[in-house]
């Protein structure tokens, strides 16, 4: 009997040791129940033994429980509060099969999902080992009571775009019972920063105004607001300011000329040319070449030559140096000009000239002229063999014309002719 008692006693200082998986119940809600029925391999010789619960006793509560025997042993006890159950014989019984069944309650508030029942069971034979303790076997069964929600309290959920900080969310639907979305709210991953937001404040300045173009800002992430590498322009340019005077082909306005010198417009720091001017270098000066003589030269005198400007219509006469024609030109043009035809057709006058002009010649100039001389010593004398002739004519018709007058008439007119003569032929 002491031994019988001491079993009883061990029975209730049952701790789990072993563990085998069971099946699984079905889904049950808040203040719903569900009973489990626990077997063990049939077993001979069998003392006593016990059973212990282990699970999550803020979800379940252990509500009933009951011992199946196909032979009542002497006490038999189930204790619902310390989640536990003996059994004892007074002699070596048999066990076996299905040995004892317990129902739980599923607690309101508890979470939903998977909770696992241990149901730790030891056999106590009748046998003992060398130190006179009793030999025993533990048993673990395991079930699992699954809460599970009915969804009967959902909303759908708009999509939730991501951000260049935070991921978003697809669509989905969502039950606030079991605080779990039944469907979409896939994850969406972070995007980069857009940088298309416009906004002119003093953290996004870039550049002061200018002439071309307002201040600018660099565009920011509409999601974050950081500031971007890119920018845009706002507000009103400035005046532009036609000071700068740049020698460029760009703004030239007239090319040098030769009474003006290039002129090109005032600019502005942007580049835009404006309606004023500023004048730079010198004039070029006009350009006279090629000059052609105006044939004007004398015999004593240089003539002149004048020239065009190749840049304008300007001329520019100035004297033709050594072109004056000289003396022995002017006696060959004299002795050409003596009449060939009659000698008396040559004047006094004209053989005078030529030899006056012959007279005032170099002797290097009157070698060039000898030709012409000869020509003039020919004249001459044709001249004066015309001369004497014509002078009997003339004397013979003076005195027949005036063979009435006095002597003193006569003697007059020989006077006259006397100086006509001196005057003409010599």
């Amino acid at each position: 009997m002491k031994k019988t008692l001491s079993i009883f006693l061990f029975v209730l200082l049952l701790i789990p040791c072993v563990v085998v998986f069971a099946g699984a119940a079905d889904s049950v809600d808040y203040g719903e129940s569900v009973s489990f029925e626990f077997s063990i391999p049939e077993k001979e010789n069998v003392l006593a033994g016990g059973i212990t619960f282990s699970y999550d006793t803020d979800a379940l509560e252990l509500s009933s429980g009951e011992w199946y025997f196909e032979t009542d042993p002497f006490i038999s006890d189930v204790k619902l509060s310390d989640n536990n159950g003996v059994f004892a014989y007074g002699s070596p019984e048999i066990v076996g099969n299905k040995i004892f069944s317990a129902t739980f309650l599923v607690k309101e508030g508890a979470p939903y999902g998977d909770y696992e029942i241990n149901a730790n069971i030891k056999i106590i034979y009748d046998d003992y080992d060398a130190n006179d303790e009793a030999i025993y076997e533990i048993i673990t069964l395991t079930e699992t009571v699954t809460v599970a929600c009915d969804h009967g309290n959902t909303i759908d959920v708009p999509r939730q775009a991501p951000t260049c900080q935070e991921v978003g969310f697809e669509a989905g639907k969502y039950c606030n019972d079991c605080e779990t979305y039944l469907e979409g709210n896939e994850e969406i991953p972070v995007v980069s920063c857009d940088f298309s937001s416009l906004v002119a404040e003093a953290k996004y300045f870039a550049e002061a105004k200018n002439c071309v173009r307002g201040d600018l800002y660099f565009k920011s992430c509409s999601m974050c607001g950081k500031a971007g590498t890119e920018t845009f322009e706002h507000g009103e340019p400035l005046p532009h300011q036609y000071t700068n005077e740049v020698v460029s082909p760009d703004y030239l306005k007239s090319a040098a000329d030769c009474l003006n010198p290039a002129e090109y417009y005032n600019s502005c720091v942007c580049g835009k040319a404006g309606d004023t001017t500023f004048k730079n270098g010198d004039a070029l000066g006009h350009d006279f070449v090629n000059y052609v003589s105006n044939n004007d030269a004398t015999y004593t005198t240089d003539g002149t030559k004048t020239a065009a400007c190749s840049r304008c219509d300007a001329t520019d006469t100035v004297k033709d140096e050594g072109s004056a024609l000289g003396l022995a030109e002017k006696f060959k043009d004299e002795v050409a000009a003596l009449s060939s035809e009659a000698a008396l057709e040559t004047t006094y006058a004209e053989l005078a000239l030529a030899m006056k002009t012959y007279s005032e010649l170099s002797d290097e100039e009157k070698a060039l002229v000898a030709a012409e001389y000869e020509t003039l010593q020919n004249a001459i004398k044709a001249y004066n063999s015309a001369s004497s002739a014509v002078n009997q004519e003339t004397t013979n018709a003076v005195k027949l014309a005036f063979a009435p007058l006095t002597s003193l008439g006569f003697v007059f007119l020989s006077a006259l002719w006397a100086l006509l003569k001196s005057k003409f032929m010599h």
